[in-house]
Parts: C-alpha cells; structure tokens; sequence
C-alpha cells in the first residue's frame, strides 16, 4: 500500500472517529467519556498524518464535550487552541459558534461575566461577516445572561427581546420558548413576578408542545408560583419537575427541587416532610460537592426540625455569612428569626426577621415577605 493510500486510509478513520464522538454526544443516553475518546483518537490522527483540513472543527466538538461533562479546564484548552488555529488559518466558519461555546463556560460555569460577554460580542461581529441565524440568536441571549448577571437590566431586556424575535423570525420554537425562558429569569431578578410566571408557563407550553424533556421548565414554574405565595401550584410543578429529573438522573435537578420541596413543605408547616426533603437534599449536597451556602441551610434546617436549635441557629449564620444569591439570604434570615424565637432570644428574632422583611420588600419578594412576616 502507498503512502497516500495509507494517509487517506487514516484520515477517513480518523472522520470516522469523529462521527463516534459526534454520536455519543447526541445520543439518547449521552456517553461523554467516550465522545471525548474518539475525539481525541481523531486529532491524534491527524496529528501523525499532518492532516489539518477541519482540525479547528474537531476541537470545537472536544471542547463542548468537556463542557457538558463539566470539565471546564479541558474544555477551555480545547476551544482555545480552535480560536487560535482559526485566526492563524483563516478559518472563520466556526468562530462564532467556538465564541459562543466558549462564552457559556465563562458565564454558567465560572461565573466570569466580562470575560462571557466579551467572547459574545465578538462573536456578534463574525455573525455580521459569515451570517449564521442560529449562532446569532444563542449569542443575543447569551449576552443577555451576562448583562443580566452584572445586573445592567436595560440592556439585557434589549438582548433577550432580539433573541426572541429573532427566534420567532426563524420559526424556530425550540430557540423561542428558551428565549422566553431566559425572559422570566429576567423578570424573577427584578422582582416582576406575575410576568415572570407568564414567561416560565409560556415556555412550558412551548416545549411541552414539542415533546421536549420540561423538567428545567416545570422547576421555573414552581419557583414562581412559590414566590407570588401559590404554594399549592408551586408544590405541583415541583413534584413534576422532580419526577422529571428523576427519571433522566438529572442530579443537579433533583438537588434543586427536593431544596424547594423543603422549603414548601416548611412554610405550610409540615416540618416531617420539610426534614424528609431536607436530608435527602444534604445527602446529595455532600456528595456531590454543590454549594455551601445551600447545603449549609440545608443542614441548618434539619437541626431545626430536630430541635436541636443551637446547632441550628450556628448554621443559619454560616449560611449567611457564605457567598450567594439574595434570596438565599432572605430565607435564612427568616428561619433563622424562627430559630431565636424558639431560643426565647426575642430581640435578636425580631431583628433577623426585619431584616428579611427589608430584604424582600426591597427585591419585591413576596415569598420572604411571607416566611418573614411568620415569627415577625
């Protein structure tokens, strides 16, 4: 056999290699170790043919298979060396994708919101130069994510709305009820919760219509139903979501929905089931390593509900203390007020819960205002 015969031989090995990877990616049961496997097994073949003809193109998919792994170092590596082999090749097909694949990392998993935003901006301008709808689209809504995280509202408004109607230009509901979706987070960090639950049902709709997986949509609709003080319908789309998430042993999910649960379950006062959902939210918190500022309280509450209101009322400071988002704060400020109460510390109870009143008043947060106004 000839030495082109041979190259061409390990080159369509190595395409077909790819088309593994591409498969385990997107398969049903996604199988990301051995994505990441024939990816790598396709670049080590072109690496020893000196093959670069879509090199760029393989490490984008590496790199978005580290992503929704969760290895963000790798991940990082992957897409950086694809930037970089784009610019010195001129291969700009894909840059606005790679931009964008890049982008959700530095937003969603190390919360790097200039650096996200950045990334999304550039690939804005590519979108200008090689017109790509889809690519656009996720790139408006990605920066509306950042904006919104940094906490300019005015522009994220003006970034979701152009991705939806950009969405509903292409006819693309998938993309539209997302767009919606990211919509009602929008609206839930200003305090606007009836349009926020309008958004989170809508997208619901949307999705459900199209036979999607709505456990991240039955989880939103929950949360804001619970926020405006619905417990029952919030305690509904929670079990759904739970289910949901159950069944795809989607753990994230899971941990989030049985957190809620527990909280439901404390406001209406059934503190048996509140202490059920708790311990199983803190088994899952510990062992998968989720935040501490949430397995904290979690703990905090079922010392609670054990009667163990020293260890409890350490907890509930702890959580405090911690790095995380205001609500967090707002709920354990109010069950920490509780917490006091039954310590017959009576000042200190009635100023926690003041505390969590000003708090959610201030973020219009009509669930604190409830738990606050408890022991207030």
């Amino acid at each position: 056999m000839g030495k082109r015969q041979l190259y061409a031989g390990e080159i369509l090995l190595g395409e077909c290699y790819r088309w593994l990877g591409y498969c385990n990616m997107h398969k049903a049961s996604v199988d990301f170790d051995a994505s990441i496997m024939f990816y790598e097994k396709a670049l080590k073949i072109k690496e020893d043919v000196d093959d670069t003809d879509n090199e760029s193109l393989f490490l984008l998919e590496l790199g978005d298979s580290y992503r929704r792994k969760g290895d963000t170092k790798n991940a990082i590596s992957a897409l950086e060396k694809s930037l970089k082999i784009q610019m010195n090749r001129g291969e700009f097909s894909y840059r606005a994708l790679t931009l964008l694949t890049t982008a959700w990392i530095y937003l969603r998993n190390l919360k790097e919101f200039d650096k996200a935003l950045d990334y999304c901006l550039e690939g804005l301008k590519f979108c200008k130069i090689y017109p790509d709808d889809k690519t656009k689209q996720q790139l408006m809504r990605a920066c509306g994510s950042a904006y919104r995280q940094k906490g300019n509202y005015k522009l994220a408004e003006k970034y979701y709305s152009s991705a939806l109607e950009l969405a509903q230009k292409m006819e693309d509901k998938i993309q539209e009820a997302i767009a919606i979706n990211s919509l009602g987070d929008f609206y839930t960090d200003i305090g606007n919760w009836e349009k926020a639950l309008d958004s989170f049902l809508t997208s619901l709709k949307i999705r459900g219509a199209l036979g999607a997986v709505v456990g991240v949509e039955n989880h939103n609709v929950g949360c804001a139903y619970q926020r405006v003080g619905n417990l029952d319908e919030a305690q509904k789309y929670f079990k759904q979501s739970l289910e949901l998430y159950q069944q795809g042993k989607g753990i994230y999910g899971i941990y989030f929905n049985l957190r809620e649960l527990a909280a439901n379950s404390f406001i209406r006062g059934d503190f048996r089931q509140a202490l059920s959902y708790s311990e199983e939210c803190l088994r899952l918190a510990q062992r998968e390593g989720y935040p501490a500022k949430g397995a904290t309280h979690t703990k905090a509450n079922i010392f609670l509900f054990q009667d163990k209101l020293e260890e409890a009322n350490g907890h509930y400071k702890q959580a405090i203390d911690l790095k995380g988002g205001i609500e967090d704060e707002i709920v354990s400020l109010a069950y920490l007020s509780r917490c006091e109460y039954l310590l017959g510390q009576r000042e200190r109870a009635l100023s926690s819960s003041k505390r969590s009143i000003d708090l959610a008043k201030k973020h219009k947060h009509k669930l604190g205002i409830l738990l606050s106004n408890l022991y207030y």
